[in-house]
């Protein structure tokens, strides 16, 4: 039996006996040294061991910390000294015992869902666009409380509109930096890039927006999401002009019908099932090696087009463009490197000679006014700049599009 079935089950005797240390070392009069001690660290690597596969080190660090501190908090008004004098028997025990019960909970099974309030008008609304996401109606008023924790939990805001869900594993705190929420949020913000090709992000004149939420073994929390990103999925609407199906009614054969837009709610969710079919080839392919430098350039295209900040939004295109075109040594000469990415852009859009060229030269001219924002030469956008930020962002997204093109075509790996 290896680590990860022996946590499913049980901790053994040698894991108990690690938390036992680092329970003894806890002075109620001095509680927080107990993180510098060398037997908490070595308990956060155990149980990070443990679940290699689903939790960081930090996961585990804020895991264990909130165990902790809960407890103390609990009981240092009352008590003092150490939790291995033998007054303190029965608090060592019971917190010996919570931290095992709790590590073995571990990993979550969490499910973070993202509001989509303007995507109204669809019939019975549940669609799978990879093995852990799908767009889905107002949840349940009830969901499993998972990990053996609460049974039951009530869910009631936002009923009424369509949810991005996204199913992880490991650990997740309202934190979006936490390990398991990060992983969803990573994960929405590449469905967010499929989503918003056929929406449009509506004026929200100061509304407000419904929370996201992950639902946690023992409780529904909402997540502190960057305001520019939970703006972007507030605002977010399909076209109806975009949401069209294949008609054949009229046609005295298949090949004679024509796109017409969804009439119906029925008709709508069939669009847009059919719209999610790239997003769909391109999850499924998440184990071939070149999806991890398609989803860096996915993300920084989104981190682009949600940010508040120009500067940073046109160095966040600058960075995606380069996840795509740049390969080879780090150490290599900007200036050759600045040559040899504008040629790979140029080869890869240009249809002919004079046309490869000319995406080149404009290349060459977004990457001068991104080495004028990082060395800051220049610290905001001109208004005529301006107009460089759109182009470097539909550049990033043509590249993206070439790419996703062929990889949707890609053999797929188990």
């Amino acid at each position: 039996m290896n680590d990860s079935e022996t946590m499913a089950i049980r901790l053994t005797e040698k894991y108990l006996q690690q938390v036992a240390a680092c329970v003894s070392e806890i002075d109620l009069d001095k509680w927080f040294e107990v993180f510098d001690s060398p037997s908490y660290g070595a308990l956060v690597q155990s149980v990070k061991k443990i679940n290699h596969d689903n939790l960081t080190e930090q996961d585990v660090t804020y895991f264990l910390t909130d165990v902790i501190v809960t407890f103390v908090f609990e009981v240092r008004h009352s008590r003092k000294g150490h939790f291995s004098d033998d007054e303190n028997s029965d608090l060592r025990k019971i917190l010996i015992n919570s931290l095992r019960d709790a590590i073995e909970t571990l990993p979550w099974d969490i499910q973070v869902r993202f509001p989509l309030q303007r995507f109204s008008g669809f019939d019975k609304l549940d669609l799978k666009i990879g093995d852990s996401i799908s767009l889905q109606e107002a949840p349940l008023t009830t969901v499993p409380g998972g990990n053996g924790l609460n049974p039951l939990l009530q869910f009631s805001p936002a009923s009424g509109c369509a949810w991005l869900c996204v199913d992880v594993r490991g650990y997740g705190t309202a934190d979006p930096d936490t390990g398991a929420i990060s992983n969803a949020i990573t994960q929405a913000k590449q469905c967010l890039y499929f989503l918003q090709k056929f929406c449009f992000n509506f004026p929200h004149d100061g509304e407000a927006f419904p929370d996201t939420y992950a639902a946690l073994p023992n409780e529904l929390k909402p997540i502190r999401l960057p305001n520019t990103l939970a703006r972007h999925f507030g605002m977010l609407a399909p076209l109806n002009d975009k949401l069209t199906i294949y008609d054949t009614s009229g046609a005295g054969n298949l090949l004679a019908g024509k796109f017409r837009p969804a009439a119906n709610s029925v008709e709508r969710t069939a669009a847009l099932d059919q719209r999610l079919h790239t997003a769909r080839e391109y999850f499924r392919r998440r184990h071939h090696e070149d999806f991890g430098a398609i989803g860096a350039a996915i993300e920084w295209f989104i981190d682009s087009v949600t940010a508040d900040n120009q500067t940073f939004a046109y160095i966040a295109a600058c960075i995606g463009l380069e996840a795509l075109l740049g390969y080879g040594e780090v150490t290599e000469r900007m200036e050759a490197m600045t040559s040899r990415l504008s040629d790979r852009y140029g080869f890869l859009l240009g249809a002919g000679r004079s046309e490869r060229e000319e995406l080149s030269k404009t290349y060459l001219d977004i990457l001068k006014l991104r080495g004028k924002l990082v060395h800051a030469r220049s610290k905001r956008l001109t208004n005529a700049e301006q107009t460089s930020l759109r182009r470097v962002q539909q550049m990033l997204s043509n590249v993206i599009d070439k790419e996703l093109s062929v990889f949707s075509k890609s053999k797929l790996i188990p």
